[in-house]
């Protein structure tokens, strides 16, 4: 979400801009923001902030053991 609101292309920014700002629960990326915000209790700052990707990664792994991670690498 963060990439396309700094995207170079007029498209991607502009699709992404309006859906969040103003589409709201109208489109899939609004939605997703605001999913966003409920599921990690944050504003829309946090959330299209590049410092989001910290805490969702450690949410996303929390569970995994070392050896799953090794297994990966």
């Amino acid at each position: 979400m963060c990439s396309c609101m700094v995207h170079n292309t007029n498209v991607v920014w502009s699709v992404a801009n309006y859906g969040i700002l103003f589409g709201r629960c109208e489109s899939p990326i609004g939605r997703n923001v605001l999913y966003c915000m409920r599921r990690f209790n944050g504003v829309l700052s946090d959330i299209l902030s590049e410092e989001f990707d910290a805490p969702v990664w450690k949410h996303a792994t929390k569970d995994i053991s070392d050896e799953q991670e090794q297994s990966v690498c």
